[in-house]
Parts: C-alpha cells; sequence; structure tokens
C-alpha cells in the first residue's frame, strides 16, 4: 500500500465520528444519596455507547463495515461520511438469548441489509440487539 492508499484508510476509520452513543445528562451523584438498583442500572445503561462498530478492508480493496447495536430494547441510526452503497447481512433475534437448537435450527438466520444513502451519506438503522455486516462498495 502506499502512503496515500493508508491516508485514505485512516480517513475511512473516522467515518463514523458522529457516530451516536448516549450519555448520561444527570446531575453529578450526589454520595449522600443512596440509589436504587435502578437508578443505578438506568445510570450504567446511559454511560453505555450504543453502537460498537469495526472497519477493515478487504483483500479486493472494498471496506467492510461491522456494526453491532449493543442494545436489548432501542434501536439506533449511525450516519457515516461515506458515500456509495453498502450492502451485506443482518441478524438479530427476538430476545438477547435466542438461539438456533437441533430441533429449531433456523430461529436466527442471517438477513440481507442495505445502508440507506441520504444526501451522499451512509445511513445505517440498526434493530436492537443486533449485528450488521456490509461491504462499501
Amino acid at each position: 500500500m502506499t502512503e496515500a492508499d493508508h491516508a485514505r484508510v485512516r480517513n475511512k476509520f473516522q467515518l463514523l465520528a458522529r457516530c451516536a452513543t448516549t450519555r448520561s445528562a444527570g446531575k453529578p451523584h450526589d454520595t449522600g444519596t443512596r440509589r436504587s438498583e435502578r437508578d443505578t442500572n438506568q445510570r450504567a445503561k446511559a454511560l453505555m455507547p450504543l453502537v460498537d462498530v469495526s472497519v477493515a478492508r478487504g483483500e479486493d480493496g472494498k471496506l467492510i463495515v461491522s456494526l453491532i447495536n449493543l442494545s436489548p430494547d432501542t434501536s439506533a441510526r449511525v450516519t457515516t461520511n461515506l458515500e456509495g452503497t453498502a450492502s451485506g447481512r443482518i441478524i438479530t433475534g427476538p430476545e438477547l438469548d435466542t438461539h438456533n437448537t437441533f430441533d429449531n435450527p433456523e430461529r436466527i438466520t442471517p438477513a440481507p441489509y442495505t445502508a440507506r444513502s441520504r444526501g451522499g451519506e451512509l445511513v445505517f438503522d440498526l434493530p436492537a440487539k443486533s449485528l450488521v455486516v456490509v461491504t462499501i462498495d
């Protein structure tokens, strides 16, 4: 790879700089107040990033992007500065622990997925508890 190729890859890795993450907007913790377990769980959820992203370049030079929505109950939208088309596969299930068994080997299966293009940007709409892997053309 040339230096120009490396620069293009570095720029592509910055594609998700605007990736939405949820942050707590609450007041600082008051040490004189006992928080309930529910409050603590809600605060932890608010501090956890909603989407985890990984980007790689395939042998053919195309970008491969994987996005995981970590939330068990909230969908997420990721807007990127990428242009082109993104198609691949998505996998999700009705519950966090949904899995295939010998009795039901097709309970969850990968399905086709395509990102939307909006004003020259690729937009990924991710259902709760989902994994998406796409190739950018």
